[in-house]
């Protein structure tokens, strides 16, 4: 059947052009083309006209049994425009290999596109099994071609060398590198270029077979369903349907852009992606394909539409560990997994539920410090375990805690105990940690922050101890991961200083007492000052008398009529302790005898009278009524 056509592609090549042919099952031999073209006048004024080109492609059927013959499909692929007529039709081989009797005309496309054009039988036909068969294709464009005229397919002009136009005959026409060439000797010639052309012969369409291989992948308030290539090109496209939950199935619905042989328009020819649907409710969905025998045979899959992403997903490294939070969703997931990956490994899943609290958070332990880690948190279905959420993912280090301060040094001092510590260099350390109870053995200790510590931090005073008592002190370092492990070190403070001091000023000396800083305290001894605190000396402790906590000294080689500031301190194996406040006095001489003691009796009386010593130092006179003269001795009053 002939058909006027508008918009064909440059046929004039693309019948002279590699063709490929398919004959339903089973699969067809293959054979070589061959190209016939007839009725092309040359004119030797330039120009000719080319009344028809013909084509013809051979195929062998296959098998045992006849076919019947359905459509031919011929793949155009070209740019250049003419109008013409196209027939297609089949035939047998003759015994010269060559189109022969004709076994049915083909019937055009309702409009003919640049890609695949379908021609379909007109009446039933069956093809004999093993035997050779031609698809003719006649094309007649009816115009007038001239060189330099764009009208279907470039045409190249070529003079002969000594510049003359001649005429040719029609002989000579041959195929040659995807161009029909028309040549006599080395004059001149015609060059058309051939454009690609694929035939593919069908048997009778049917209703398509199910889908195979459906399948929908969740994703958030959407599946995305897929299947296979059938590879059947007379499906003009497909069908889905769905239903929610308990619910019955809706209306079939066409998927756009689902016709396979639409090479313009077939993205969802293989897939769809349904939108719209609510997440965490199980869905079913139904695919069909559709040609023109009607709709084909159903595939049937399911999803559930995922709950989005945890949201405000937090990374907190530990030691060997690592701590996930995120966002509790007002509606989502019951069970969440958590799944750890570094360097190509998975670490063992760590399931967390839901809880009622605003943040959802879980650990995973066992991870190497240092080392980077990629976690995935992902609702999913209890006992199952299959998603039911999107995925959110961080990315952390596990970090290691601070090892244990080097060289812990302790100073006592009177303002307390200066620790002193080396500097590990370390820049994950937050902070520091002293005890002054620390337990070595067990490894215990009551820790209070350092004030003001960091990462360089490298001693501390500890203050407000008490003097002359033994302490085991201890510093940790502290970072992200937790507290390091402690170092600890031994030392006794030094006393406090002695309180109540008093001087009495002697002869040459001055009797010191004072109380003791404290009975339990460690005191190895104590120092005396006469220059209010400057300098210090040793007291013998021999020439110490305690009484109670009272401490008795008597300062001696002193000097007579100078006023001196007496300070005392104690100390231990640690130092000396804070001094006393001060206390003075000044030393004097003892009075010499009274001179010229005379002595005058009256009644029930005795006057005494002695020489005024002119000494301003005596502040009074005592008196003796049974003075021994020989011992020196008597009572005073």
């Amino acid at each position: 059947m002939a058909r006027r056509t508008t918009g064909l592609p440059a046929l004039v090549g693309a019948f002279l052009g590699s063709a490929l042919l398919l004959l339903g099952l089973p699969a067809p031999a293959y054979a070589d083309s061959h190209v016939y073209v007839s009725n092309a006048v040359y004119h030797d004024s330039g120009v000719f006209t080319l009344i028809s080109l013909e084509a013809a492609q051979r195929f062998t059927t296959g098998g045992d049994d006849k076919h019947e013959l359905g459509s031919i499909e011929l793949f155009m692929n070209g740019r250049h425009t003419i109008e013409g007529d196209l027939e297609v039709s089949v035939h047998a081989a003759n015994k010269a290999n060559r189109p022969g009797k004709l076994i049915v005309n083909l019937e055009s496309p309702a409009a003919t596109r640049w890609n695949l054009n379908r021609f379909r039988a007109i009446s039933p036909t069956y093809l004999e099994p093993n035997t050779d068969y031609f698809v003719v294709m006649r094309f007649r464009p009816g115009v007038e071609i001239s060189p330099g005229v764009d009208v279907g397919f470039p045409a190249t002009w070529n003079r002969a060398p000594d510049g003359k136009e001649e005429e040719t005959t029609q002989s000579g026409w041959k195929i040659g590198n995807n161009s029909f060439l028309r040549e006599r000797g080395t004059k001149f010639s015609w060059t058309v270029f051939s454009t690609p052309l694929k035939l593919r012969v069908l048997g009778p369409n049917a209703p398509p077979a199910a889908p195979a291989g459906l399948s929908a992948a969740p994703g958030v308030g959407e599946a995305a369903l897929s299947w296979a290539d059938p590879g059947d090109s007379a499906i003009t496209g497909y069908q889905y349907r769905q239903k929610k939950g308990s619910g019955g199935f809706g209306n079939w619905a066409d998927i756009p852009n689902s016709n396979p042989s639409d090479v313009n328009a077939n993205a969802n020819a293989t897939g769809y992606t349904v939108t719209g649907l609510e997440n965490g409710v199980r869905y079913r969905f139904r695919v069909r394909a559709v040609n023109d025998r009607g709709n084909g045979e159903v595939s049937e899959t399911a999803a559930t539409p995922l709950w989005p992403a945890p949201a405000g997903l937090a990374a907190a490294p530990g030691h060997e560990e690592v701590e996930l939070e995120w966002d509790k969703p007002d509606s989502g997931p019951s069970l969440y997994r958590i799944r750890a990956q570094s360097n190509g490994e998975t670490s063992p899943a760590v399931d967390v539920e839901t809880g009622s609290g605003a943040k959802v958070a879980g650990t995973v332990s066992g991870l190497v410090n240092g080392d980077e880690y990629t976690f995935t948190v992902q609702g999913v279905e209890p006992d199952v375990f299959t998603p039911t959420s999107a995925p959110a993912a961080a990315i952390a280090a596990p970090l290691a805690r601070p090892l244990a301060p080097e060289n812990l040094r302790a100073a006592p001092g009177i303002a307390g105990v200066v620790l002193t510590w080396d500097d590990p260099g370390n820049g994950t350390i937050q902070r520091y940690e002293v005890s002054t109870d620390y337990d070595a053995a067990a490894g215990t200790g009551n820790f209070t922050l350092i004030a003001g510590s960091g990462a360089t931090t490298a001693s501390h005073l500890v203050e407000d101890l008490a003097g002359g008592t033994a302490y085991t002190f201890a510093v940790r370092a502290v970072n992200a991961s937790g507290e390091g492990a402690a170092t600890g070190k031994d030392a006794t403070t030094v006393p406090d200083a002695p309180t109540g001091l008093a001087a009495a000023a002697g002869d040459a000396g001055a009797a010191l007492r004072w109380d003791s800083p404290d009975a339990a305290a460690i005191i190895d001894g104590y120092e005396v000052s006469t220059d209010g605190g400057q300098t210090f000396a040793d007291i013998d402790n021999n020439d110490l008398e305690t009484v109670g906590q009272t401490i008795v000294y008597t300062a001696s080689e002193l000097t007579n009529g100078v006023e001196y500031t007496f300070a005392v301190r104690a100390e231990n194996a640690s130092g000396a302790g804070a001094a006393s406040d001060p206390a003075t006095a000044t030393p004097i001489a003892v009075p010499a005898a009274p001179e010229n003691l005379m002595a005058t009796a009256g009644n029930t009386e005795v006057g005494l009278r002695w020489d005024n010593p002119d000494n301003s130092t005596i502040t009074g006179y005592e008196v003796s009524t049974d003075y021994d003269t020989a011992a020196g001795t008597g009572s005073f009053t």
